[in-house]
């Protein structure tokens, strides 16, 4: 008869996770066609367990890893990693598990646990979770609490096959594995476990527990784990550690976890590196789901991938619970996006700190301090940082004592990080550190010195994301260096706001090669963001409608002497906008006025007309659309001048376009409806609403009382359209 054992543990009653865990998971119980599953999945060969069934398997392998104590003591990481093995299952408070345990016959009293725990809980190691040690055979549990339930097994390898079946009991979540389930498959789980509150996403690299209120939204999970399975080996490589490393620079293959912890308030950290990422914010678990946010805009995400793998000795820019900038960075990089520190403008921040007197690296915020090392991987390429992770873990297994301690040994650390940058360099950087404002102690500078590497002449803290100067990752000859430009040769005007255009030089595959920009033609002098850079911008003011600009472009070689120079030409075409009207019109008739504006045809185009007399007098002004065009009806024969300016907008674009063109129209005289109305003769009684025909050939009205007494008054002051205050007593009639 199998051993039977009831557990009922005891819970802490006090945390924010124990207030919220009892009610997110869900409220409605298994569902018919799960419960009638329950139980009958116990063997590898049952339907629940054959390839691509939406069922999650109920026969389940341990999977054993190497101890993860010790790997991080010889990989020298900080954080402990995922301990837990997914299950696809979910209880609730007042259900019954049973749970089978094999342990092969051969590894008796092996510590093996399942963990019901939920998402939510802040704690580390989740304090709150109820933890069963298994015994060999049957387990029957009384579940104190809603979670997921876990396999957790924390231990060395058996070398032997353990197998646990969830033969009883346990709610079936959405749970998506790479390789295993199809899109449609996915849609079918989320269908089918409607009442799941969270999900599963299982690829190579990462499992993901995320609410299934924002799993709905996405449509494809293995585009999505495919991106997780290339960044977390990606990032991982800055350090010099993976899978395919050997000790002390081998990680284990167990995946990184990756949990949505938002439990509906704000939270000390937006991220917290145990047991895996564990995400507070809203924001932050709807990007680990979406994968064009995953790759293009999740730093809080990058960035804690990156602690996680980060040399405990290189820890001295913070807190142990801190995003890592250099990991964060990296993968921005390695991703094509563009630097965090040059959108937010930590290299002009540096820039003046650098040209200070008084400069002291302890007082930089981690922030700046970890673009010290940035600055270096920029220069020297991404092999270098790899390098000194991979030389702190070679000596940590030879035994030799590292300063690990973040709060108590940063001076410690820097003077070692600086050491072993200019060893793997084969730079003397002591006169980079001194830029910084680095301490560098007496015996620090002698170990440096004694090597007699190769000076540091290049002043490489002017390098940054965008502008590498000093790129000394490789050595070439530049003696021949060419000056070359691929960069747009043309525009259309007419944009109201700024626009940036790039001047792109092409960078020499060197670290003395210095860039000269000159602006040496064209109707007005325009701004180049960066003279000194290869690759900078220029701006076409605002208005600009036409001209032809020309750029110079130096390239110099700052040892050899060696130069070449090319000039690239740049022209602002005037762009083509034209009225549409008729070349003739009479007085009173209606003339329709229309326009049309070249490449603008997903834009939403405004009319603003102006109509000038012989005289160059304002007769009439409007506006109108693409859609509705504008009418106006001359009162006058002569030639008039029809004035356009059309503007193109679009939604979503924080800039506009600007053109103009003139008309001229020959109005010639119509049939005279205005002589139905009598002339204005000064002396008249004119009453409320009489129209009267001005000596402007306009017609007018007489205001209602109390203005209609000045209609009569004197001419030199009320004659219609001429008396100095005339608009007193009359307004212009409209037909």
């Amino acid at each position: 008869m199998k051993a039977s054992q009831v557990y009922r543990a005891h819970w802490a009653r006090v945390g924010v996770a124990a207030l919220v865990a009892a009610a997110v998971l869900g409220a409605t119980p298994a569902s018919a066609a799960e419960q009638s599953t329950a139980g009958m999945h116990g063997g590898s060969g049952s339907a629940a367990e054959r390839a691509g069934s939406i069922v999650p398997a109920r026969h389940i392998e341990v999977k054993q890893y190497e101890s993860e104590g010790a790997m991080r003591d010889a990989d020298l990481t900080s954080h402990s990693r995922n301990p837990f093995q997914t299950t696809g299952y979910w209880v609730k408070a007042g259900d019954t598990m049973v749970i089978d345990f094999d342990d092969a016959g051969v590894a008796p009293g092996v510590p093996l646990e399942v963990w019901i725990l939920h998402p939510t809980d802040n704690t580390e190691h989740y304090h709150y979770a109820q933890k069963i040690k298994l015994l060999k055979g049957e387990n029957r549990i009384a579940v104190e609490k809603d979670g997921i339930v876990n396999i957790v097994y924390e231990h060395a390898p058996t070398r032997h096959p353990m197998t646990v079946t969830l033969r009883e009991g346990g709610r079936a979540l959405p749970h998506f594995v790479l390789g295993k389930h199809t899109n449609a498959q996915w849609q079918e789980m989320l269908a089918t476990y409607a009442d799941a509150q969270y999900v599963e996403l299982v690829g190579q690299h990462v499992a993901i527990t995320v609410r299934a209120s924002h799993a709905r939204q996405l449509a494809d999970p293995s585009e999505l784990l495919r991106t997780w399975d290339r960044i977390v080996p990606g990032v991982q490589t800055l350090y010099g550690v993976g899978a395919d490393k050997t000790p002390p620079h081998r990680l284990d293959p167990r995946p990184m976890r990756i949990v949505d912890a938002y439990n509906g308030t704000r939270q000390g950290h937006d991220v917290i590196v145990m047991e895996g990422v564990r995400l507070y914010t809203d924001d932050g678990a709807a990007r680990m789901i979406a994968r064009d946010a995953l790759t293009r805009s999740a730093w809080t995400i990058w960035g804690a991938l990156g602690h996680q793998y980060m040399p405990k000795p290189m820890k001295w820019r913070g807190a142990a619970y801190d995003v890592d900038d250099l990991g964060a960075l990296y993968l921005q990089q390695w991703l094509g996006q563009p630097s965090r520190y040059e959108i937010q403008g930590t290299w002009e921040s540096l820039k003046r700190y650098f040209a200070s007197e008084k400069r002291d690296f302890d007082r930089l915020t981690p922030h700046f301090q970890a673009a010290m090392a940035w600055q270096l991987h920029l220069t020297f390429g991404k092999q270098l940082l790899a390098d000194i992770g991979t030389a702190y873990r070679d000596m940590a297994a030879k035994g030799v004592k590292l300063p690990t301690d973040p709060y108590g040994q940063v001076k410690e650390m820097l003077q070692l990080f600086m050491h072993q940058a200019s060893v793997h360099s084969g730079y003397n950087l002591l006169p980079f550190f001194e830029k910084w404002g680095v301490f560098i102690d007496p015996q620090t500078r002698q170990q440096i010195e004694s090597l007699q590497l190769t000076p540091l002449v290049e002043p490489i803290w002017e390098n940054r994301d965008s502008d590498i100067r000093y790129d000394l990752s490789r050595k070439c000859d530049i003696s021949g260096i060419k000056a070359a430009v691929t960069s747009p040769q043309r525009m259309d005007g007419g944009y109201r706001r700024d626009v940036q255009v790039p001047l792109e030089g092409k960078v020499a595959q060197c670290g003395t090669a210095q860039y000269l920009w000159e602006q040496i033609d064209g109707p007005q002098t325009l701004t180049i963001a960066d003279t000194r850079s290869a690759r900078t911008t220029f701006t076409v003011p605002g208005g600009l409608q036409d001209g032809t600009f020309k750029f110079k472009l130096t390239v110099s070689d700052r040892r050899t002497g060696a130069s070449d120079s090319t000039v690239h030409a740049f022209r602002v075409d005037k762009r083509l906008a034209a009225v549409r009207a008729p070349a003739k019109a009479k007085t009173g008739e209606t003339v329709t006025l229309g326009g049309r504006v070249r490449d603008v045809m997903d834009f939403a185009l405004t009319f603003q007309w102006r109509v000038l007399d012989a005289t160059g007098n304002e007769v009439a002004t409007g506006t109108g659309t693409r859609d509705k065009a504008w009418q106006f009806t001359p009162k006058a024969v002569g030639q008039h001048k029809v004035l356009m300016t059309a503007v193109a907008t679009k939604e979503g674009w924080d800039n506009s376009i600007e053109a103009h063109a003139e008309h001229m129209l020959t109005v010639e005289q119509g049939a005279d409806q205005g002589q139905q109305y009598p002339a204005y003769k000064e002396g008249t009684a004119y009453q409320a609403g009489d129209v009267v025909r001005g000596r402007d050939a306009r017609l007018y009205q007489c205001k209602p009382w109390p203005f209609t007494g000045w209609c009569s008054k004197s001419a030199r002051f009320y004659e219609p359209g001429q008396g100095l205050v005339w608009r007193q007593a009359w307004d212009l009639y409209k037909r």
